[in-house]
């Protein structure tokens, strides 16, 4: 039975221009049995704003296509009792999978404003979420539940912005006259490094600074001369810091948006001693959970979200109390992946080789950052897990697969993306794993030793490499999986609204 709510909720969702979701309190007896159904009406501007199978009608409302049959209607002809009772909001226990890799600050920034449209989407169900990052190597992440004090993102993180450019080639002016004053060129010292296969870009105009004032004026960075003075008066107020970790190497820094977040001990007393959310906690503390920093070391660089998931939810694995305490047997389950590169979950380590502290095999850090090119282990000798294997595992958690439910926002072809221009998705997708994997079979001569940058798509927030996988591996899931672009220009709040719709016609 989906969950009952007895009023109204019109809540306008942040970036998604004319997107309402309205929650819509109805009562519905069905049969002999005594309950409450809560009817999810989703508004829209066109069938884009709606998920697969169902279109914007003239209404402006997102509805199942010609030919279905919604719930309410299959029951019209039901008989209604004189009593009701309402029945308990059905429980969906969520886990969050964060990439936490240098490439992510932006986007994590994003998420945190957007989690607002995430707990606004599940209100109406008795949920717990939980947050663990794509880190599986390092001792305190490891598919841990996380509660960060994320305060300073990397230099890594510094603004730049893809643009074809030669630091000796007159590429300061390229950038100066595209973006404004305090923006050079960060290129490769050959023209043939420019591009790669696929069209992606490896050189990047970037913003210099002296100051944070500096950056918080830079109108390409969202500022204005007020929020300089703003910044200038004030430097808990900037929103970017000028980090200056050489003499010449500068740059405008985003900082993390924390500073009314709870330190982790004093947040983990207001969650109650839980390492997550419930319905009671996550307007106050979500936004503050999924800033869970972007790290420059190795470590975070091994992205292996799918792995991260089963170490967090396994009862039975190194996280055995946290999973048991997590999940509830009557709940449903949702994973979210979030991430801007393809999974790199590794196989079982075997007699010989060099294992993890999770007895994964251990990759050599060159091959961190080339797992679309590697082979799984249905391959002999291939050093990933298969996608078939990691999907039984984690349907397996619960007693139902009918249960599990998963959803990746990941990167992918975009229409009418500089980098995808003019090919479909499928052909798209094969010329950035060429383009990734260095064969260049469409342009042998582009074939360079930087070709390991490529990438599949670009936002404002940056870009992101295509998770393959992580589409297999919903895939695993049929009906009960839903893939979400990291690149769509409706950015979290959009991508969460359509989740939550996603979820209200599966449960």
């Amino acid at each position: 039975m989906r969950p009952s709510t007895n009023r109204t909720r019109a809540l306008t969702l942040a970036g998604v221009p004319g997107l309402v979701l309205s929650v819509i309190g109805a009562l519905l007896l069905v049969g002999c049995h005594k309950g409450i159904v809560a009817n999810f009406t989703f508004r829209c501007a066109s069938s884009a704003d709606c998920i697969a199978g169902w279109t914007c009608d003239s209404a402006g409302t997102c509805a199942p296509e010609p030919g279905s049959v919604s719930p309410d209607a299959a029951n019209a002809d039901t008989p209604i009792e004189s009593e009701v009772t309402a029945a308990p909001a059905r429980k969906l226990d969520v886990l969050l999978v964060i990439d936490d890799s240098a490439s992510m600050c932006q986007e994590q920034a994003q998420l945190a404003s957007a989690s607002a449209t995430l707990v606004a989407s599940l209100a109406a169900y008795d949920f717990r979420i939980a947050v663990v990052t794509t880190d599986v190597l390092s001792a305190d992440k490891a598919g841990k539940f996380q509660l960060p004090n994320t305060s300073d993102y990397p230099f890594a993180c510094a603004e730049s912005r893809a643009t074809p450019c030669l630091e000796a080639n007159g590429g300061d002016a390229v950038c100066t006259t595209a973006f404004g004053s305090g923006w050079s060129c960060d290129g490769p010292s050959s023209d043939k490094q420019v591009l790669n296969c696929n069209g992606s870009v490896n050189s990047r105009c970037k913003r210099a600074c002296t100051t944070d004032a500096e950056c918080d004026g830079d109108s390409v960075l969202g500022g204005s001369v007020s929020r300089a003075a703003t910044c200038a008066s004030d430097a808990t107020r900037c929103v970017y810091k000028c980090l200056k970790p050489a003499a010449d190497h500068n740059g405008c820094v985003l900082r993390p948006p924390t500073a009314d977040c709870l330190a982790a001990a004093e947040r983990l007393t207001a969650l109650g001693g839980m390492a997550y959310v419930t319905n009671s906690t996550a307007a106050a503390h979500l936004r503050c959970n999924v800033l869970v920093g972007a790290q420059q070391q190795n470590n975070a660089n091994l992205e292996s979200g799918l792995g991260a998931a089963l170490l967090a939810l396994d009862p039975t694995g190194a996280n055995g109390p946290q999973a048991k305490a997590f999940l509830r047997p009557d709940a449903d389950l949702a994973v979210v992946f979030v991430t801007d590169e393809d999974d790199c979950t590794t196989r079982p380590c075997m007699t010989g080789e060099s294992c993890t502290s999770v007895s994964w095999l251990q990759l050599p850090k060159e091959k961190y950052g080339t797992c679309a090119c590697l082979d799984d282990e249905t391959t002999p000798g291939g050093p990933l897990r298969s996608v078939k294997n990691l999907a039984n595992a984690l349907g397996a958690l619960k007693s139902s697969t009918k249960k599990t439910f998963v959803a990746a926002i990941i990167g992918d072809s975009v229409p009418g993306d500089a980098v995808t221009a003019g090919l479909d998705v499928a052909q798209a997708r094969a010329a950035y794993r060429d383009s990734k994997c260095g064969v260049c079979a469409e342009n042998p001569s582009g074939k360079h030793t930087m070709l390991f940058n490529t990438y599949m798509c670009s936002s404002p927030l940056g870009h992101a490499d295509y998770g393959g996988r992580y589409v297999d591996f919903v895939t695993e899931f049929g009906s009960r999986g839903l893939v979400l672009n990291l690149c769509d220009p409706v950015g979290f709040g959009g991508s969460f609204a359509k989740l939550g719709q996603w979820l209200a016609s599966q449960l």
